[in-house]
């Protein structure tokens, strides 16, 4: 993508949570973070309109991985887990607003960066439960700047030492050989289905790809959930594999709600993939939507007679 198209394309999402679109925000910001992960800014923005604390966590581990001085990032990323350490209701003041120049309040000034004026700051940290107060200069902040606040509001951040570790974008090393694989194959033929496949690990897309390809069926794939809605805003499959277990804060179960949320999707056929297979695994599966439950590992024959079956074939 040019780079004009990505910086237009940024500060569009960057208007839309400045007014309070959060989801146009976050679907301009997820296309810009796959076309350039290593946008600084773009993951910040995004880890501002996250709709979870463990996604906020995730986009700010990425802003870490590319800035680690990113100072803002990293206050960030301490207040979520300080929340999370927090008992259910504590009542003392939060230390929000601009961070203290180099030399004041015994701060060495080591590892400090400027802010950009295109960054949201330390205390824009989301609201997961309220409707965002919108200021015209920054994105939502819901916390009262100095006043004593009662920390109850924000749900429980699953996991949050280590933070999930960061997942290559489709844009990195991954995506390009999968590009290359892809030009090597045969096209398939006119009219052939569509199966989009979700999963973390290339291995698993390489025979889900393999195996269905070489039976007719053109295969989309994505490394998690978010890339596999934004993938969705072009396609609509005619049936979704995907692993229970997705990276970066979105999990198959919510990826199949999500998928069936839009009334024109609600008829795709989803198998579920699993490492696991407990009863409370295939329930859960079941009342996400999943049309079919698959333990991993799975025979290629399995998945491809599950496959034909619920596309009535």
């Amino acid at each position: 993508m040019p780079s004009t198209e990505l910086h237009e394309l940024l500060r569009q999402a960057i208007e839309s949570a400045k007014s309070g679109d959060k989801a146009r925000a976050r679907g301009l910001l997820i296309e810009v973070t796959e076309a350039d992960p290593n946008n600084e800014v773009a993951w910040m923005w995004r880890a501002s309109v996250s709709l979870t604390p463990k996604d906020a966590a995730w986009c700010l581990t990425k802003v870490l991985n590319i800035n680690p001085a990113n100072r803002q990032a990293q206050e960030w990323l301490d207040k979520i887990r300080q929340l999370q350490d927090q008992p259910p209701a504590v009542t003392r003041p939060l230390v929000t607003g601009s961070p203290e120049p180099p030399g004041r309040s015994g701060s060495t000034g080591a590892h400090q960066v400027t802010p950009s004026p295109d960054s949201p700051t330390v205390s824009d940290l989301p609201s997961f439960s309220a409707p965002p107060s919108v200021s015209p200069d920054r994105p939502p902040s819901p916390i009262p700047p100095r006043a004593a606040t009662t920390v109850q509001t924000m749900p429980a951040v699953t996991s949050p030492r280590p933070a999930p570790p960061p997942v290559r974008s489709v844009s990195g090393k991954t995506g390009e050989m999968e590009k290359v694989e892809r030009s090597l194959r045969p096209e398939p033929p006119p009219g052939a289905k569509v199966i989009l496949a979700v999963d973390d690990s290339l291995t698993v897309r390489r025979v889900i790809t393999q195996a269905l390809e070489s039976h007719g069926y053109r295969v989309i794939t994505a490394v998690d959930g978010y890339e596999a809605l934004a993938k969705l805003k072009d396609i609509t499959p005619d049936l979704v594999i995907l692993d229970a277990a997705l990276p970066g804060g979105m999990d198959g179960y919510q990826l199949c709600k999500q998928i069936h949320a839009e009334k024109s999707r609600r008829g795709i056929p989803v198998i579920m993939l699993s490492s696991r297979e407990s009863l409370l695994d295939k329930v859960q599966s079941r009342l996400a939507g999943a049309a079919q439950y698959l333990p991993k590992p799975f025979k290629t024959e399995d998945l491809l007679l599950g496959v034909r079956r619920h596309l009535k074939q």
